[in-house]
């Protein structure tokens, strides 16, 4: 996901050392979309996510988070793994 926000975001993430007093608005910004997605808060998820990264690339964000253990694909598409392996084709990046 990490790569995508580099290459997509709508500014390259500041993202501190791990050693850092505090974190930046950009971490701060990854944990809200993080936090929303894994309470299944979809449309907040879906919003902190249109903060991150420009439109034409929200749907491959989508799908990395889902890959990752974030359910974000609509209730109705998250009972058929078909449909949702559809929509999140593989993707030309790696998740880091």
């Amino acid at each position: 996901m990490l790569s995508l926000l580099k290459a997509h975001g709508w500014h390259a993430p500041l993202i501190l050392a791990p050693d850092a007093r505090g974190y930046s608005e950009d971490e701060l910004s990854l944990a809200r979309f993080v936090l929303a997605a894994a309470e299944q808060r979809r449309e907040v998820a879906l919003a902190e996510a249109s903060f991150l990264v420009s439109p034409q690339v929200l749907l491959p964000f989508l799908c990395a988070a889902s890959r990752v253990g974030l359910p974000l694909m609509s209730a109705k598409r998250a009972h058929t793994s078909r449909a949702q392996s559809q929509e999140c084709a593989p993707l030309a990046v790696t998740l880091h």
